[in-house]
């Protein structure tokens, strides 16, 4: 369920930039916007991390290990973009 809060924050971001977020590449096109916007040099793997567990969901290869850690990185992802979405100003000033 990770992916779901990864995704679902940067649909948040995207929703108020006015990007596209309806398919998974836009979705992806958006997490690369907001891993430049914000300033973590990790942002972008972090969110990949999320993709990885989704992905896990079909295949289970990963260990239990390696999605120890990624929900880590997934939850500090989802952590970053949601201060990025408390304190985001409309270039319009509206909400």
């Amino acid at each position: 369920m990770l992916w779901c809060a990864a995704a679902h924050i940067v649909k948040a971001i995207a929703v108020q930039r006015e990007w596209d977020n309806d398919r998974h590449e836009e979705i992806f096109d958006a997490a690369r916007k907001i891993h430049g916007a914000i300033g973590y040099p990790d942002t972008i793997s972090d969110f990949y991390n999320a993709d990885n567990l989704h992905r896990n969901m079909y295949r289970g290869s990963m260990s239990e290990a390696g999605i120890r850690e990624a929900e880590g990185k997934v939850r500090r992802f989802v952590n970053r973009v949601a201060d990025a979405v408390n304190n985001y100003q409309s270039p319009n000033n509206t909400p």
